[in-house]
């Protein structure tokens, strides 16, 4: 008997994504293999040791030092600090914020224990949520040559069978989910002409699909020299890699402290979900924390655009010489299409060797790129856009393809997007009828994508 590992608890919506990554691992390997539920995690003095040798070095205390940190081959400081600023508490209390740093690194070296300790045991696993905590057990999983599942943007519900010798090099959760140039021939696809139907409707993008977008009276904004596009605070930190910044309302403020001291104008825009109550905390977070920032760096050279813009809205009042800049959003893909320069860093959702953006890997690279005039700074190229556009809106199995697994359980039960996220519907609708619910996760399991590289 082989076991395999789900991460998550197996109700609601994860029974069905737990049933539908065992069936097609048991498609695929035709084993009879059943759900490991050892989930005890243990404090060893090893631990201990470490902790306390680090506490003694005020480490601890640095959220830049535990960025950095590493046990047992894993990254762990990343996941401990993205799975802080997940709290929307640790940007309002310094206390706070120190007592879960600490609380999170000593979790992330029992999450590496326990994962190396079950390792043995199981031959595959389901992971969600790998930017957090989680993401340590694919890590050391992936190190260990096991068969992975896992469901994050820009890539759907996805499988890495890291035994095979090419998988093995993109053992990090970062260049598991980036895009690759791993298909030439989809070069030849049109992604450029299919992206502009998101950029003219970006409610087609299941993230955005409920935010209501409003329209404004957009005058004066040709003399800017830069757009800056905020993300969420709160959510999805450090996801692509370690950049140098701790999270996303660092980078911000390190992005306008330095656009200030050179004098330039620039307009920050909020993210739309920011307005989006459907959203709960998350929403109510991020816009508490864009309000503070507004308040501190308001000027005359600074203006913040504080409600639901549409992009394309922003794009088409702006001078063709204003430069974007974004840490990872899917906004300079927009602004590339047509035609403007930007910068954003290396942690993004492609891999570097597409020229897309002028990018930075960190804070001295960054900074070097703020001070470059418009002239040294590079268009996108036309090619690597269509190449990355293509595996986002032609892969049948990322959020623009027609396989995509929410698209799926959506069609299935007929459902809005609305709808869809509502927990207690999704839970009600797979409790009520198992045998419903049997069929749903073998029409899913037949549409995971198998990535190789």
């Amino acid at each position: 008997m082989t076991f395999f590992l789900s991460r998550e608890d197996n109700n609601g919506l994860y029974y069905l994504l737990n049933k539908s990554a065992l069936n097609n691992y048991q498609s695929i390997n035709e084993r009879v293999v059943k759900i490991n539920k050892d989930k005890k995690m243990k404090l060893s003095p090893k631990i201990i040791f470490f902790i306390i040798k680090n506490f003694t070095n005020l480490n601890l205390f640095k959220k830049n030092k535990i960025l950095n940190l590493k046990y047992r081959q894993c990254e762990i400081g990343r996941h401990a600090i993205a799975t802080t600023y997940r709290n929307p508490k640790s940007f309002n209390s310094k206390i706070f914020e120190i007592f879960l740093l600490i609380k999170n690194t000593i979790l992330s070296c029992m999450y590496t224990d326990h994962a190396y300790r079950i390792c043995d045991k199981i031959s595959g696993a389901f992971i969600d949520h790998c930017g957090y905590l989680n993401g340590i057990y694919f890590r050391v999983f992936a190190l260990n040559r096991k068969f992975l599942y896992s469901l994050n943007h820009p890539r759907g519900f996805f499988s890495i069978d890291f035994s095979k010798k090419n998988n093995f090099k993109f053992s990090t959760i970062e260049s598991a989910l980036k895009l690759h140039p791993n298909n030439l021939s989809d070069k030849k696809k049109n992604g450029l002409k299919k992206f502009k139907k998101y950029l003219e409707n970006p409610k087609l993008i299941p993230w955005m699909s409920t935010t209501q977008y409003k329209k404004f009276d957009l005058k004066n904004l040709k003399n800017f020299d830069y757009v800056v596009y905020c993300h969420s605070f709160t959510d999805g930190n450090l996801w692509y890699g370690n950049d140098g910044f701790c999270n996303l309302k660092d980078w911000l403020e390190f992005t306008l402290n330095n656009l200030k001291n050179l004098k330039k104008k620039v307009i920050i825009k909020a993210h739309p979900n920011f307005y989006n109550n459907r959203l709960g905390e998350i929403a109510y977070a991020d816009k508490s924390i864009f309000k503070k920032i507004k308040k501190k760096y308001t000027s005359d050279n600074f203006i913040f655009i504080d409600k639901p813009l549409a992009n394309i809205d922003l794009l088409n009042n702006l001078s063709k010489r204003t430069i974007l800049i974004s840490h990872h959003g899917t906004s300079i893909l927009e602004g590339s299409i047509l035609n403007f320069k930007s910068i954003t860093s290396s942690s993004t959702i492609y891999s570097s060797i597409y020229s897309i953006s002028n990018q930075w890997s960190d804070k001295k690279e960054y900074l070097k790129l703020l001070g470059k005039n418009f002239s040294k700074l590079k268009f996108s190229k036309k090619i690597d856009l269509n190449y990355v556009l293509n595996q986002l809106v032609s892969n049948d199995y990322a959020w623009g393809g027609k396989n995509h697994w929410i698209k799926i359980i959506k069609k299935f039960y007929n459902l809005n997007d609305i709808q869809f996220r509502d927990e207690e519907l999704i839970r009600k609708l797979i409790n009520q009828n198992t045998k419903k619910s049997e069929v749903l996760s073998k029409k899913i399991s037949s549409n995971i994508e198998t990535i190789t590289f």
